[in-house]
């Protein structure tokens, strides 16, 4: 995928100098988390036909980081282009490891029947319970034990993939057509790692669950707006996807924490209750 194109008309050279410092930075050393990558740009790639808001990596697309220093206090671990709170025990209190599935610290394992489906098998080294631990413990479909979320993986590189699907997304471990636009032919866009047709109406689109055009990305969405979504999943997000929450304020008082577009009941131990104050798997239990 290409990595270069100029910078939007407008953007200020000293910021954009400033920024690609920056990234190339983080690159170099590793931005003090995992999930850094060389050859990782903070400008000139795209999906859905917008330029990334914040980092571009080459193995994932737009990304929300590239090390540790693009996050916060609240996630201050960079894994796979996404902040968490944890990228190794270091980051977890007593008593607690580093889940890596999801990036969480997690009361600590001494047995694989303290694991749940996702995360069967407990590392008796550092207490977290995993998807695998080498790439003997992976199935046939998914034969690679991706070291930094220790699950397993149908790729690692976009050498694993065929050429119906080329592009080798690290994030979720599958093989797709596309990370970014650049991955696609010059009339496409890339949209839920599909390439497709950029649209200039609805009458575009064709798929029953994404009927409208978002003309200024040429992408076909389930929603423009949170009126054109339904109950169940009644806010609109940036994706054009129809979801439960964007923020905790779309979320009701027995659910408050907006995960991925899902209301639980929480999402660290600041959400929990005196009487159950500890978050584990999105729930609150007794210490």
């Amino acid at each position: 995928m290409s990595h270069t194109r100029l910078l939007a008309l407008g953007l200020i050279a000293g910021f954009a100098a400033a920024a690609v410092a920056a990234c190339s930075d983080d690159a170099a050393d590793g931005g003090g988390g995992a999930g850094a990558s060389t050859g990782s740009t903070p400008f000139g790639c795209s999906e859905r036909g917008q330029e990334c808001s914040v980092l571009c990596d080459d193995s994932l697309g737009c990304v929300a980081c590239l090390g540790a220093s693009d996050c916060g206090a609240a996630a201050p671990a960079c894994v796979l282009g996404q902040c968490v709170q944890c990228d190794g025990n270091d980051d977890c209190g007593p008593g607690n490891s580093c889940f890596p599935r999801e990036g969480t610290c997690e009361p600590s394992c001494s047995g694989n029947a303290a694991c749940g489906d996702n995360e069967p098998i407990c590392d008796m080294t550092t207490g977290a319970c995993v998807g695998c631990l080498t790439d003997g413990d992976c199935p046939s479909a998914k034969p690679f034990c991706e070291p930094q979320t220790a699950q397993c993986t149908e790729c690692m590189t976009d050498n694993d993939c065929g050429a119906t699907e080329p592009q080798c997304n690290l994030a979720d471990g599958e093989c797709v057509q596309c990370n970014v636009d650049s991955d696609c032919k010059a009339d496409e866009v890339c949209q839920g790692h599909d390439c497709r047709f950029a649209c200039t109406s609805n009458a575009d689109c064709t798929d029953a669950g994404k009927p409208l055009c978002n003309e200024t990305t040429g992408a076909c969405v389930a929603c423009l707006q949170s009126t054109d979504c339904g109950v169940a999943a009644p806010t609109c997000n940036q994706d054009g996807e129809c979801v439960q929450c964007v923020t905790d304020a779309n979320c009701p008082t027995d659910l408050p924490a907006c995960k991925a577009g899902t209301c639980v009941e929480c999402d660290g131990d600041e959400y929990c209750p005196a009487a159950l104050p500890k978050c584990s798997s999105q729930t609150c239990v007794a210490d």
